[in-house]
């Protein structure tokens, strides 16, 4: 029943979108000389392409998450910097659909907390899917915050607290307890008002399970959602021994040095 369900969703996702692209490229050819149309159905071709890209980069990402592939990575990163990357993202996205967006990162005092070291790759992906969806379930004139906050640091660990709140559509109460289920969608027509696919929650559920962490919600139907994510980092200590040494060497004289400069 499962894999009829998926193959009856997926089938009618799938093919929506490559219609699109056959449809505006069918178009275009009707007006080779007309430039106008060409840039316009050449647009709405790459619309339609990003909708499948995302769908099967989705159902990808779900796969491995369910048959647990999925390789966190261990590597170092720059929590303020990746943030940034998001906000370059999501205000563009923000700003078409009039909806203010803003984001913070409170770190009180400790700096060095914000270069951590875990998989980036994953809490870029999972930001992105909450702020995203933020967007498509806006409303004009609304708002999107994006706060961070450190929660505990101890023992060269830390924990981050990652809210995403909007005052978008909401969801019903009814809707809440599925709403992290494969392809659940709470509104019948929103595969075409929205371009979603009901991916987005179940994977971000997954990676944070992945990760270590937990997320809550709450949302009020015609009020907004917020989004509570709790993750665990271990703090980068080479950074701040890095960045120590590197004041340590600029203090440095290099009288006596050769240096051969190469145009």
């Amino acid at each position: 029943i499962a894999k009829s369900e998926f193959l009856r969703r997926i089938s009618h996702d799938i093919r929506t979108p490559i219609n699109g692209i056959q449809g505006y490229i069918s178009m275009a050819n009707r007006f080779p000389n007309d430039l106008e149309k060409q840039a316009m159905y050449r647009k709405k071709a790459t619309q339609a392409l990003e909708s499948l890209l995302e769908l099967v980069n989705n159902v990808l990402d779900m796969s491995k998450l369910e048959s647990r592939e999925i390789q966190l990575e261990e590597k170092p990163f720059d929590l303020i910097k990746l943030l940034g990357e998001i906000e370059s993202v999501i205000q563009p996205q923000a700003a078409e659909r009039a909806i203010r967006y803003t984001e913070s990162c409170e770190l009180g005092e400790h700096d060095a907390a914000a270069h951590l070291i875990g998989s980036p790759m994953h809490l870029r992906q999972i930001l992105l899917n909450l702020t995203s969806n933020a967007v498509k379930y806006g409303k004009p004139g609304g708002y999107i915050r994006l706060t961070c906050v450190m929660l505990s640091r101890q023992a060269g660990r830390v924990v981050f607290q990652f809210v995403c709140e909007d005052n978008g559509i909401g969801m019903r109460e009814e809707f809440q307890s599925h709403m992290f289920e494969p392809f659940t969608q709470e509104a019948a027509n929103a595969r075409t008002s929205y371009q979603g696919t009901g991916l987005g929650l179940s994977i971000v559920k997954k990676m944070v399970d992945t990760m270590g962490g937990n997320i809550t919600f709450t949302s009020k139907k015609d009020v907004g959602t917020t989004f509570r994510v709790t993750l665990p980092f271990q703090i980068d200590s080479e950074w701040s021994n890095g960045a120590a040494g590197a004041q340590t060497e600029n203090a440095v004289s290099f009288d006596g040095i050769n240096i051969l400069l190469v145009e």
